[in-house]
């Protein structure tokens, strides 16, 4: 009987410890694709290289396979994320090492009206056009600092699957170029010898020229004198170039150039996808 009274005594201690002398300690609980999430949503970088503003513009076209005036009025925006933490540590080897990682996949849905205008004749076609970007981060931060750690590492301003493979090159005349490979390798185009102000001429090489619907490629841009939207001059079915002023007073840390790839032989859109620069403030 004893026994059972001392059990019952300890119980009950334990009890009252748990209800009056023992508080619950607060311990903060981080779910890394939110950090992401809210990386993506606040940061300038972030914000410059995913951003979905004036990229479709009402500004009226040409396109090579057309003598008619095209002109897109956007209808509706949805952008679609997903983030994917790795669950395993990947080594990048000296002098990094071994981090997280994650992978982020923004899709932005863009609902058009685009109207086409051939001498007193006026139509339209509504049309969905797809913007898949990628994002990488690394985790090389602890915890305790912003975004628990983590930070965008490279990124990628097409989707492969539905972009066909083009080759983008930025140079001054008479300079060196810096290229971009908007399928296969993730790199960030940076302009160091470029000042505000400056020209720039762009080229694209695109799939093989035997291909029968090669695009026509609309090129829109932040230049110095404002937002721009045209379609890019056709040297033959596979190559395409054009010059770009980069922005004076530039509010943002990275630019894009948004080219839109349609079939040459008919208005249908193929993809799209953004090319990142940056001009260094001198």
């Amino acid at each position: 009987m004893r026994r059972i009274t001392f059990v019952i005594f300890l119980l009950a201690i334990t009890a009252l410890s748990a209800l009056f002398g023992c508080k619950e300690k607060f311990v903060p609980y981080v779910i890394d694709a939110n950090e992401i999430q809210r990386y993506l949503d606040s940061t300038r970088i972030a914000q410059d290289l995913f951003r979905w503003d004036s990229l479709i513009l009402p500004m009226p076209y040409t396109l090579p396979f057309s003598s008619a005036l095209w002109r897109d009025s956007l209808l509706r925006h949805e952008r679609k994320t997903m983030i994917q933490v790795d669950t395993f540590l990947t080594d990048y080897g000296d002098p990094i090492g071994k981090h997280w990682s994650a992978y982020a996949r923004i899709e932005d849905v863009f609902t058009i009206r685009t109207w086409r205008t051939y001498l007193a004749d006026t139509n339209y076609i509504d049309n969905d056009r797809h913007l898949v970007r990628q994002g990488w981060f690394i985790k090389l931060g602890s915890d305790l600092e912003p975004y628990v750690g983590w930070t965008l590492w490279s990124y990628c301003g097409g989707d492969g699957t539905s972009v066909q493979r083009i080759l983008t090159t930025m140079k001054p005349p008479g300079g060196v170029a810096h290229s971009v490979d908007q399928v296969g390798a993730v790199r960030l185009i940076s302009l160091d010898s470029c000042a505000e102000g400056a020209t720039w001429i762009l080229n694209t090489s695109s799939a093989i020229a035997s291909n029968l619907r090669q695009p026509a490629l609309v090129m829109t841009a932040a230049t110095d004198s404002g937002f721009i939207q045209k379609s890019m001059i056709r040297l033959d079915r596979q190559h395409y170039t054009d010059t770009l002023k980069t922005p004076s007073a530039n509010p943002r840390i990275w630019n894009l150039i948004f080219l839109q790839t349609f079939h040459e032989d008919e208005f249908f859109f193929t993809g799209g996808f953004c090319v990142p620069y940056r001009v260094p403030v001198l």
